[in-house]
């Protein structure tokens, strides 16, 4: 009881992961920064635009063939389900229940959260077929937290800003952070507005070992697994994903829901800035030598001289 009245009392302000607001305004100053830099190119403006226009238009015909070939939940379709989204989204106090679609996965776990045409189009959610089967084998509550999940992305407004920060994605690390974020605040909401945050928990381990197996996962096992291995290549491998590891979400919900953790999280902050001087100090300079030295190499052997004044011939004569 105690570790559910702790997450029903938290109040919205706690709710946003405490980083990813300064995340985002980083990201659109690096966003804008890198925007007006490529606008001042003729070439890079074109390019620019292209993929965007690319981008939209290849998402906009990917949500039109979900909307036509996947099933939309309705008061007739899959009822159960459906009322849980109202619900959920009464809870939020989202504007409007957004689009519900299941698709087939092909034993694909997942669900995602979108937005047709990103700035002013409707709001949908993705449910794969497979996660939500597990709703049929009585562990609805698993698929609650789901759904929530990616309401939370809606109620965030995590599409749009995606779209805005896009041009930060290419700044190492930065981008990928935010995303991170995002998914602690979407995992926060859902733990909060289900009000179960066992059911949370269990319901990241389904992404772990599948559908049936995540019933008979040791939890501190599991969890210990990741601070044995956690180490140079785990942690790049961290920096380089969208998403926290499981793990990691699992500990920050009974964390941010007042529980004692099953399991103390390693961190390795050796490791982190370790990569952080190889990747952004280290690197360039490498390479800048090797350009460096590649030039001075070829200019020994006259190589520029060859290319600038290259011998006569009758040819060159005659011209």
């Amino acid at each position: 009881m105690f570790f559910m009245d702790q997450t029903q009392s938290q109040s919205p302000s706690t709710l946003v992961h405490k980083r990813e607001d300064l995340l985002f305004a980083l990201c659109i100053v690096a966003s804008i920064s890198i925007a007006l830099w490529l606008l001042f190119s003729i070439i890079g403006a074109m390019i620019f635009i292209a993929l965007g226009l690319l981008t939209l238009f290849s998402h906009a015909i990917s949500m039109a063939h979900i909307q036509v070939n996947g099933v939309r939940l309705r008061e007739s379709q899959f009822p159960e389900i459906y009322q849980k989204v109202v619900e959920l989204s009464e809870k939020m106090k989202l504007p409007k229940v957004p689009e519900v679609y299941i698709v087939e996965s092909g034993g694909i776990l997942n669900a995602f959260a979108t937005k047709v045409f990103g700035f002013f189009g409707k709001n949908m959610v993705i449910l794969y077929s497979d996660y939500v089967e597990i709703g049929e084998e009585k562990f609805n509550e698993e698929v609650d937290f789901v759904i929530a999940h990616e309401l939370a992305h809606i109620k965030r407004n995590h599409v749009f800003k995606q779209l805005l920060v896009f041009p930060a994605m290419w700044v190492p690390f930065l981008g990928l952070a935010y995303s991170r974020s995002c998914e602690y605040t979407c995992d926060r909401m859902a733990a909060h507005y289900t009000g179960n945050p066992e059911r949370a928990v269990s319901g990241l381990l389904v992404f772990a070992a599948g559908k049936r197996l995540f019933q008979k996962i040791n939890l501190s096992d599991y969890l210990i697994q990741y601070n044995e291995k956690k180490g140079f290549l785990t942690t790049l491998m961290e920096l380089l994903s969208t998403h926290p590891p499981l793990p990691k979400r699992i500990h920050a919900i009974e964390e941010f829901t007042g529980k004692t953790p099953t399991v103390a999280i390693r961190k390795d902050r050796k490791h982190f800035w370790a990569i952080i001087i190889i990747l952004l100090f280290i690197v360039p300079v490498l390479f800048s030598g090797l350009v460096f030295a590649g030039y001075k190499g070829l200019d020994s052997i006259g190589f520029f001289e060859d290319m600038m004044f290259p011998e006569s011939s009758p040819v060159m004569d005659a011209a």
